[in-house]
C-alpha cells in the first residue's frame, strides 16, 4: 500500500477535480479504500479494483439498489421516492443531494461530455457531473435551481502548478481556474420559496443549507462532509451563480464569504484587524475569477494574491480563537459586600423555615457557618443578627431569587452598591435596607473577610481556566446559538452563597455564583459561568423555539431552552477537556424530569454541534420530537 499511497500523493487535480497520475499509468481516487479505482495498466491492481467494486455492490441495501434502478429508468419517480419523507423544498433537496453523495462515486475528469442518463449509468462523475444529475432530479420536483461555480484556496502543490500553467498555454485562460494553490468546484443553489432565498446544495459533499455548507466549506472548526476530497479545498474565494443563459456572472462571494462568514462567528470577524484585508482581497480576486470564467484573465497572474489570502484566512482563524481581543470574556466582581450579606441572610432564612432546597449541598453549610460566627458575638450582636435572619425568613427567603419580584431588582441594586459603607443614596428598597444596615457591621466584622477571601480565591482559579479554555468555549457556544457574546465581557458577581443550585442568573443579566460550594469549583465552575452566561440569550432562543412550535401547532416544553443550555455548555467544556463529565450528568440534572429532553438532544442537537445541519433545522426536529400537538379546536 505504501507505493500506491505515494502515487496518490503525487497526483494532480485539474479543472473539475481531474486527477492525473504524474509519470504513472493510473488515475486513482484519493479515498482508495472507499472509492473505485480507475486503472490504466497493472493486472494486479485491476483484480484489486474488481474485488473492491464487488464488495461495495454486495453491501448496498436493497432499497438503495431499487432507488438506483429507478434513477436509471424514471428520474422523476426516483426523486419522489428519495424525498418522500420531506415536505419542504429544502428538505427534498437535502434528501436527494445526500443520497447522491453517499451512493454515487466521485470519478476523475476525463473531459468526455455525458448526458445525465450516461452519468447515472456510470454511477458517478466529477463535481460538475454530479451537479448535473442532482439538478435534473430536483427539477423533476419543480425545485428552482441554478448552477454555481467557485474557485477555492487549495492545498499548495508546486508540481500541480507547473502542470496547470501548461494547460493554460495549451487550452486557454479558462483552464487557469486551477493552479498551484487554487482549484475550481461546481455545485448548485436552490430557491426556497418559503424563505424566499437561495440555499447552497453540493452533490459532491452532501452539504445542503447555508449553515451546513458554511461548516463544511468555510469555518475554522472540524468540518463535516460526506466527501473527504473537499478537505483539500481550504476555503472558497470567489463564488458565482449562473444566470438564465448559463453564464457565471451572479457574484455570490460577498454573501457567503463576507456576510455569512461573519454571521457564522457571531459578528466577531468584522472586528478583527485582518478582516479589511480579507474583504478587499476577495473583491480583487472575485473580479479576476469572473474574467477567467470568460477566458479574458489568466488567474495564474494573481497567484501572489491567492497566497496572501491563504495567510489572511489563517490570521482570521487565530483571531477567532480570541473572540474578545478588546475585552475579557467575563468581568468578575468579588468584593460586593452587600450582595454577599444579602445572600447569606437569604439562605439562612430558608434554612430557618425548612424549605426543601435548604438541604442542598450549595447552601447546607450556611447554618453551621453562621453558628460558628455567632459563638464569638456578644448577646446584643447575636440578637441583631438573629432578627435579620428572622426578617428574611418571614419575607424575602420565601421567594425565589430568579422569578419572584422584587428579588431580582433588589439583588441588582445590592450588586450596584458594591462595598459602600452604607445603603444611603442607593436604589436599594428602604424596607430591605432597614434589615441589612443593622446586620452589616456584624457581618463585616465576623464573616466578610473569610467570604471575600473565598471569593477571590475562586476568581483566581476560574480566571485561569477562562484564560486557557475560554476563547474556544465562546467560539463553540456562539457558533451553536448564532448569537454574539458581549464585547465588553459578561459580568459575574461572586458571593460566598447564592441559591440552592450554587449559581443563578436573573433579570438584567445578573449572574451570581457561589464561591464555597464544591459544585462550582474547577471545570464545573467554568461550565457554570458559561451556562449562566448563556441565559442572556433566553428571550431570543425561546422566541425562535416558540415560532417553530406554533408553526408545527405544538406546545413548547417548559424546560427545553434550559435543557439546551445544560447540553451545549457541557458539550463545550467537554470539547476542550475530553475527560470532563458535563454538569448535568455529574450532578443528576437530567434525572430531574429532563431525561426525555436529554435523549432527543443527544440524537438531534449533538449532530448539529458536530457540524451537521443548521440551528433552525435542529430546533424544528427537536420541537417535533418533544412538543405535544395542541388539541384540535
Amino acid at each position: 500500500m505504501t507505493a500506491l499511497t505515494d502515487r496518490l500523493h503525487s497526483s494532480l487535480f485539474l479543472p473539475g477535480h481531474k486527477k492525473v497520475a504524474s509519470n504513472f499509468d493510473l488515475m486513482i481516487d484519493n479515498q482508495f479504500m472507499n472509492r473505485s479505482v480507475v486503472l490504466l495498466g497493472s493486472p494486479v491492481f485491476l483484480l484489486l479494483t474488481c474485488a473492491i467494486l464487488s464488495a461495495q455492490t454486495q453491501t448496498r441495501s436493497t432499497r438503495d439498489e431499487q432507488l438506483y434502478a429507478l434513477a436509471r429508468t424514471d428520474l422523476k419517480a426516483f426523486a419522489q421516492q428519495v424525498s418522500r419523507d420531506s415536505t419542504s423544498e429544502l428538505g427534498r433537496a437535502q434528501a436527494i443531494v445526500r443520497w447522491l453523495a453517499e451512493h454515487f462515486e466521485w470519478k476523475a475528469t476525463d473531459y468526455q461530455k455525458r448526458t445525465v442518463q450516461e452519468i447515472v449509468e456510470r454511477r458517478g462523475g466529477n463535481c460538475n457531473e454530479l451537479a448535473m444529475v442532482a439538478l435534473a432530479a430536483m427539477k423533476e420536483l419543480n425545485i428552482k435551481l441554478r448552477r454555481v461555480h467557485e474557485v477555492n484556496i487549495y492545498t499548495n502543490t508546486p508540481e500541480r502548478g507547473e502542470r496547470a500553467h501548461q494547460m493554460v498555454k495549451d487550452k486557454g485562460n479558462t483552464f487557469s481556474v486551477f493552479g498551484r494553490h487554487h482549484n475550481d468546484h461546481v455545485w448548485l443553489e436552490l430557491y426556497d420559496s418559503t424563505a424566499k432565498t437561495w440555499f447552497p446544495a453540493d452533490p459532491s459533499s452532501g452539504l445542503v443549507g447555508v449553515d451546513e455548507w458554511m461548516k463544511g466549506r468555510v469555518w475554522f472548526g472540524k468540518r463535516s462532509t460526506l466527501n473527504p476530497l473537499t478537505n483539500d479545498m481550504i476555503v472558497p474565494f470567489a463564488i458565482f451563480a449562473a444566470d438564465d443563459e448559463g453564464k457565471f456572472i451572479i457574484d455570490r462571494t460577498q454573501h457567503y464569504l463576507v456576510d455569512e462568514f461573519d454571521r457564522l462567528y457571531g459578528g466577531r470577524l468584522h472586528t478583527q484587524a485582518a478582516w479589511s484585508q480579507w474583504t478587499s482581497t476577495l473583491e480583487l480576486l472575485a473580479d479576476k475569477v469572473k474574467g477567467a470564467f470568460a477566458g479574458s484573465v489568466d488567474l495564474h497572474d494573481y497567484e501572489a494574491q491567492i497566497d496572501a489570502l491563504a495567510v489572511i484566512y489563517e490570521q482570521l482563524r487565530a483571531a477567532a480563537a480570541q473572540p474578545n481581543p478588546s475585552g475579557p470574556i467575563f468581568v468578575f466582581h468579588t468584593d460586593e459586600f452587600w450582595l454577599n450579606l444579602h445572600h447569606f441572610l437569604y439562605v439562612l432564612g430558608r434554612a430557618q423555615i425548612h424549605t426543601r432546597d435548604s438541604s442542598r449541598a450549595a447552601v447546607a453549610g450556611a447554618p453551621a457557618d453562621a453558628e460558628k460566627g455567632l459563638a464569638t458575638l456578644t448577646e446584643a450582636d447575636q440578637k441583631i443578627w438573629r432578627e435579620a435572619v428572622a426578617a428574611y425568613a418571614g419575607g424575602l427567603s420565601k421567594k425565589d431569587l430568579i422569578f419572584d419580584n422584587p428579588l431580582p431588582a433588589i439583588t441588582n441594586s445590592l450588586a450596584a452598591a458594591g462595598d459602600a459603607g452604607s445603603l444611603a443614596g442607593t436604589k436599594v428598597d428602604s424596607s430591605v435596607a432597614a434589615i441589612l444596615e443593622p446586620a452589616a457591621p456584624i457581618y463585616r466584622r465576623r464573616w466578610w473577610r473569610q467570604h471575600a477571601e473565598a471569593n477571590r480565591a475562586w476568581q483566581t482559579a476560574i480566571e485561569g481556566l477562562v484564560a486557557r479554555h475560554g476563547p474556544a468555549v465562546v467560539a463553540f457556544i456562539t457558533n451553536a446559538y448564532k448569537l454574539a457574546w458581549p464585547p465588553t465581557g459578561f459580568p459575574v458577581h461572586v458571593s460566598a452563597y447564592a441559591n440552592w443550585a450554587g449559581a443563578y442568573s436573573t433579570a438584567g443579566n445578573l449572574l451570581v455564583v457561589s464561591s464555597l460550594t464544591e459544585e462550582t469549583q474547577g471545570l464545573y465552575g467554568l461550565e457554570t459561568v458559561f451556562h449562566e452566561g448563556m441565559h442572556q440569550w433566553d428571550d431570543q432562543i425561546e422566541a425562535v423555539l416558540a415560532r417553530e412550535a406554533q408553526k408545527q401547532n405544538r406546545t413548547m416544553p417548559r424546560d427545553l431552552s434550559h435543557a439546551l443550555i445544560f447540553f451545549t455548555a457541557g458539550e463545550a467544556i467537554h470539547q476542550v477537556v475530553p475527560a470532563h463529565v458535563p454538569y448535568a450528568e455529574k450532578f443528576g440534572v437530567w434525572n430531574r424530569g429532563m431525561s426525555t429532553l436529554r435523549d432527543v438532544l443527544s440524537a438531534v442537537w449533538k449532530p448539529y454541534l458536530d457540524g451537521r445541519g443548521s440551528r433552525d433545522e435542529a430546533f424544528a426536529e427537536i420541537i417535533s420530537r418533544t412538543a405535544p400537538l395542541r388539541p384540535a379546536g
